[in-house]
């Protein structure tokens, strides 16, 4: 296979590590695109190439991708498009971007080609660029008549009459006043392009009436995702009880049933006195009287059968000298283990951010905690079952088995907080101390658990019939005015963000929230719980029944969660469609002619929807040969993958990692970065990386991710990150493995893995060789839903949970331009920053000196804009702002920060000395400034842009472009002097 057929890129490593290796290989197209718009690449006796140039464009929906749209336009038309190496582009910049991208990728047939060549469009000149709009340009070619000569094609748009004249072989003057204009002869024009964008300026919904087609498919896409995800979540709580049931059930031989049953006869009794307007009293007195009567029960069964809590705490007192016992070990084994791999003898186990004494103390805590928590209630079905089977209890004394646990941690606490301190020693190292600490910690962790295990059963059990009346109604009214008041204060925050008030119901919004799923799941459970209950009164009472329920809900959730793919019923799909037809695709009107009918019917010009990030920068040919075509700068799109449970960061308060999408190679630091044609096949679409880079609405999101957002986003399938394949499970992609059980072969097909060619000669007997195929693996859903509710993720699975570049803290896309240690790099800062604290900015400075060793001087003050009375955002005396970039090998490079405000300030003495022109203010941004307070920084929410808004940002983005021309010119002229 020649360079060509595979996109030139098949003989780059299929898997690395090495960033700067990922870099490397971008250097040929680059270099090809140099080469294409006469810029130097190769160094002269006495001169140098042109050192790396990169832009990027920032985050913020549709108003970054406008503002964006006008910036590209203007520095096409300054000449300035052609120098940018990489375009590096975050969530709605990276809108623009695709379309920019795409754009450029089309073979120039699909154009009007202004003059005699053929391969001049698309390109980054003025009449040649698909986005910059010139009226003297014709929308549409010339049209070849139709003759008699051509053989009859019948068409339903063909009118009567212009067919009657063609068999009359009726000629005129002008061939298009006879000639059908047929919709494949229309070609791509700067107008359609620019059109179509705005005319999509509210791209999620364009028409918002009830019965129309946008509404009904995001209706469509919500409410599949939202019943998918809580009927898995309902299986799953339905075959959680009915286990505890069943237990119950047959220790108790259907006495807990009988229980049950009068506790419900209570409890109803007192829901039905909500209506008499005593029902709080009635509840306490139900609370005192009947559960407390039965938790009475159970401490009295549990002193009458003390010898069974003695034999548990006997029990305790052997795990908890097997756990002592087990430090020893542990810490012997993190010393061998420390200088086997020092001494390069074995490989390391420990993942990436913890050492040998972190990796194995946190492993045996883990373990500890597993045994002492649920160790107890198996301890006490083993000793009930032991009792039971030799007559020592009965059935009807269940009641003291909720004693048994008890005994169980109660035995573990006393070997451990009694025995521990007779084991120091004054020379005793930092791991014994550590674990000796942990294990006191875990004991009194499994105290309080058992203590609460015999309240848990009743609450889960008995307080459904309570809970459905009484308290359901009071926690709906007081979530009710708890959402009124945290609205309120939500919404009077931009006026008063130090007030008390505010202060508090800040602090205060995490645990509203926590607490409201808490009950929420609670509510659940009892309205199952009363349910499966309830079919039993028309039955004797059994376990029989909730068997058949326990073994439909685990089949269902199983079968569910192995077939319906939940990305496919996530918002991703319906989010990623939206973008796809507003900038991946471009509709155009055909030409009218005499016969056509009144309207302009649209068609299609040009469609990218499938165009795969590995075939940017290359064209395929009629013979079907892939040849070089890099007239666009060098994408790099940047996502956010998540990392909550990680231990991998550098930054743990970050929770996440730089992930990034080029033509050759996807990945990240953490998972390692496999090749274009390698990754998923090579089938990873452009509008795909585009939607991840911009999934600002996902159950985690980074460092802002919490337990409540990620539990409530998911069950309401607000979810437009994506779970992707993990580029780490492609370094051994040709690496093959030889299987000797059947049972671990099938298993192993079954998790994806396929059988590898054999050499000539090499069939061991009975052995499977197989290799691992990261594309078409088994998936269990479930799992990875369970994983963003916990926020257990890390990079360590076969999928990994990507979602807005934003979230990593890079919401400006400028740190991967850091990493190519560019020289002259603009970033156009258009996310959402009503007060001008320069967020993202600042933080990815931080970054930068953290992690590269790279320091960025600048001064931004005079970007900040006058206070114009209360809520409105004033004019700013500059919007553009020039520093240094001090990279580690001492070399110098220029950043020119763009950041969207209003600024009539005129060209400086210098820059007019180097011919840059004034950039007044735009009449219709200066109206549409003066018309909204909050121009133009509206809020990020807002994705429903009408004309004149689309206009004022985008006249606003070719204005910031002009203000940077002066900016730019200096800095090229301090790089030639630096160089």
């Amino acid at each position: 296979m020649s360079s060509t057929e595979n996109n030139g890129i098949q003989h780059l490593p299929e898997y690395t590590t090495d960033l700067h290796q990922v870099i490397d290989s971008e250097r040929s197209f680059i270099q090809k695109r140099r080469e294409y718009y006469g810029i130097d690449t190769q160094e002269k006796e006495d001169t140098k190439p042109q050192p790396l140039w990169g832009l990027a464009i920032s985050g913020g929906g549709i108003r970054s991708a406008t503002l964006g749209q006008g910036l590209i336009q203007r520095f096409i038309t300054s000449g300035w498009m052609k120098k940018f190496d990489y375009l590096s582009t975050v969530s709605g910049g990276g809108y623009i971007g695709a379309a920019f991208t795409s754009l450029l990728n089309q073979p120039p047939e699909t154009y009007v080609q202004p003059g005699d060549d053929p391969e001049s469009a698309p390109g980054l000149d003025p009449d040649t660029s698909p986005l910059v709009l010139l009226m003297d340009r014709k929308a549409e070619t010339p049209i070849e008549p139709i003759t008699p000569a051509e053989p009859r094609q019948r068409s339903r748009y063909m009118p009567a009459e212009f067919e009657k004249a063609r068999e009359e072989g009726v000629t005129h003057k002008n061939p298009i006043d006879l000639d059908y204009k047929k919709p494949e002869a229309t070609k791509l024009d700067a107008r359609h392009q620019i059109h179509h964008l705005r005319t999509h300026g509210e791209y999620l919904t364009p028409d918002k009436t009830i019965f129309s087609r946008d509404i009904q498919r995001l209706v469509g896409w919500v409410i599949a995702g939202i019943l998918h995800n809580m009927l898995l979540i309902g299986l799953a709580m339905t075959a959680y009880v009915c286990l505890h049931y069943i237990v119950f059930d047959k220790v108790s031989d259907h006495q807990f049933f009988t229980d049950m049953q009068s506790l419900k006869s209570d409890g109803e009794a007192v829901a039905a006195t909500i209506d008499e307007g005593d029902w709080m009293g009635s509840f306490m007195a139900f609370w005192r009287d009947d559960l407390g009567g039965f938790l009475g029960e159970y401490v009295d069964a549990g002193i009458a059968f003390r010898w069974l809590f003695l034999s548990a705490i006997l029990v305790g007192v052997a795990g908890g000298l097997l756990f002592i016992f087990s430090i020893i070990l542990t810490i012997r084994r993190i010393k061998e283990y420390g200088e086997a791999v020092a001494a390069g003898k074995r490989k390391p186990v420990s993942e990436a951010g913890r050492t040998a004494e972190d990796y194995f103390e946190s492993r045996f805590l883990k373990r500890f905690n597993l045994v002492n928590i649920f160790g107890g209630p198996v301890v006490a079905g083993a000793i009930w079952l032991i009792a039971s089977q030799m007559g020592l209890v009965l059935a009807s004394d269940y009641r003291a088995l909720f004693s048994l646990p008890l005994g169980w941690a109660v035995g573990n606490a006393l070997v451990i907080y009694l025995l521990l301190p007779l084991l120091t020693k004054p020379d005793q190292g930092r791991s014994s101390r550590s674990l000796m600490a942990g294990l006191r910690g875990g004991a009194f962790y499994g105290i309080v658990i058992s203590l609460l295990m015999p309240v848990y059963v009743l609450a889960l059990f008995s307080f459904g019939y309570f809970f459905n009346r009484v308290v359901f109604t009071a926690f709906s009214g007081i979530s009710s005015v708890v959402s009124v008041v945290v609205g309120y204060f939500a919404l009077s925050s931009k006026n008063e963000n130090n007030s008390l008030l505010n202060r508090l119901m800040s602090n205060l919004r995490l645990p509203i929230l926590s607490l409201s799923v808490v009950l929420a799941a609670a509510l659940a459970t009892s309205v199952i719980t009363t349910t499966i209950t309830s079919y039993m009164n028309a039955a004797e009472p059994s376990y029989y029944l909730p068997l058949i329920f326990l073994a439909g809900s685990v089949s269902l959730f199983i079968l569910l969660g192995s077939v319906v793919n939940s990305n496919r019923l996530s918002l991703h799909y319906f989010y990623r469609d939206r973008l796809s037809e507003t900038y991946l695709k471009t509709d155009g009107r055909i030409k009218p002619n005499d016969f056509q009918r009144q309207g302009l019917p649209l068609v299609n010009l040009r469609n990218d929807e499938d165009l795969a990030i590995k075939d940017i920068g290359w064209r395929k040919m009629p013979n079907g040969e892939k040849v070089p075509y890099v007239r666009m700068p060098y994408p790099i799109i940047v996502t956010a993958l998540n990392l909550e449970g990680s231990d991998e960061l550098v930054r743990k308060d970050q929770r996440s990692d730089h992930f990034i999408f080029t033509p050759n190679y996807s990945g990240s630091n953490t998972t390692g970065y496999a090749r274009g044609d390698i990754y998923r096949g090579g089938g990873t679409k452009y509008g795909r990386a585009m939607t991840i880079s911009a999934a600002a609405v996902h159950s985690r999101m980074g460092s802002a991710s919490f337990f409540a957002q990620s539990f409530l986003t998911t069950l309401l399938n607000l979810r437009l990150g994506y779970w992707m394949e993990n580029p780490w499970f492609y370094r051994g992609h040709m690496q093959s493995h030889w299987i000797d059980s059947p049972i671990k072969y099938a298993w192993l097909r079954l998790r994806g893995w396929k059988n590898a060619p054999k050499l000539a000669g090499e069939k061991p007997e009975g052995r499977f060789k197989l290799q691992f195929n990261p594309n078409q693996s088994f998936t269990f859903w479930p799992f990875y839903l369970w994983q963003e509710i916990l926020g257990n993720m890390h990079a360590r699975h076969r999928l990994i949970n990507l979602s807005d570049g934003g979230h990593n803290g890079d919401n400006l896309g400028l740190l991967p331009l850091i990493h190519r240690r560019c020289k002259l790099i603009v970033v156009a800062d258009f996310e959402q920053d009503n007060d001008f604290i320069f967020q993202s900015f600042n933080h990815v400075v931080r970054m930068a000196n953290i992690e590269e060793n790279t320091r960025i001087r600048i001064d931004l003050s005079p970007l900040i804009p006058e206070q114009k009375g209360k809520d409105r955002i004033g004019l700013s005396e500059a919007s553009v702002a020039t520093g240094s970039i001090l990279y580690p090998d001492n070399s110098e490079g220029r950043l020119i920060y763009i950041k969207s405000s209003v600024c009539p300030a005129p060209a400086s003495e210098i820059d007019r000395q180097l011919h840059v022109p004034d950039e007044p203010i735009p009449v219709n941004v200066f109206h549409y400034h003066s018309m909204m307070p909050d121009f133009p920084h509206q809020s990020t929410a807002d994705q429903y842009f009408d004309d004149a808004q689309f206009e004022a940002y985008r006249s606003l983005g070719f204005h910031l472009g002009g203000l940077a021309n002066g900016p730019i010119t200096r800095a090229t002229k301090d790089l030639e002097n630096l160089s």
